[in-house]
């Protein structure tokens, strides 16, 4: 019997699923391995042929498929150098009064529960501020977010000093206990909110540095 290339070409266009899965099953093989993840974030050629909106799958217009994978990062705004630590050195002496205000009840917290004859107030006069200064910090986070660095510092600053005004106007044990937590708010917001602005103006070959002033200013 004679060989006929017509009737093998026309036996593989009859069933062309069968001429095309071994191709398609040594390009799986191929390029599937043990460390190919799973959940893929590009959908394949193939997979963009089956969707229902082809649109989905094709490039936004003017911009290639590497520029698409590729992450956006936005670099710190180019401030002088000056301007730049004189704002920093702004929030750090907020973070030394709020570390001073933690630290200080050592050794005032007696005098004050005596002077108030609170035994009671003792132990509360630093927790208070501790616990209210703990739970404000990742508050301060997405605030600032919202309303911007700048007023979220403005913010803290009152806060921080009004409750050391209602402390140092306190009659009672209760009102000096609302003036802690108040200050703690601030406190917590001003040690906080002097790490975003590093992280916003600083660059991140020189973060290192100006943190360590910032642990400086803590003390």
């Amino acid at each position: 019997m004679a060989y006929n290339p017509r009737q093998e070409s026309a036996l593989s266009c009859d069933n062309p699923t069968q001429a095309d899965e071994p191709s398609e099953v040594s390009s799986l093989t191929a390029t599937v391995t043990e460390s190919t993840p799973l959940l893929q974030t590009r959908l394949p050629s193939d997979a963009c042929s089956e969707t229902a909106s082809p649109s989905s799958c094709s490039p936004s217009p003017g911009r290639s498929p590497q520029e698409e994978d590729e992450t956006v990062i936005i670099p710190p705004t180019n401030l002088p150098n000056s301007r730049i630590w004189l704002t920093l050195g702004a929030t750090y002496v907020g973070v030394f009064l709020g570390a001073l205000d933690s630290s200080i009840m050592a050794t005032l917290s007696g005098p004050i529960a005596s002077e108030f004859q609170s035994l009671s107030l003792l132990s509360w006069l630093a927790t208070a501020y501790l616990i209210a200064n703990a739970t404000f910090q990742p508050l301060s986070g997405r605030l600032t977010d919202i309303i911007g660095r700048g007023p979220g510092l403005v913010f803290s600053n009152v806060m921080f000093a009004l409750g050391n005004l209602l402390c140092g106007i306190a009659k009672g044990k209760w009102g000096m206990i609302v003036g802690r937590v108040i200050g703690g708010v601030g406190g917590g917001g001003l040690m906080s909110i002097s790490t975003f602005l590093a992280s916003d103006l600083v660059p991140l070959n020189r973060r290192g540095v100006v943190q360590g002033v910032g642990n400086i200013a803590y003390g």
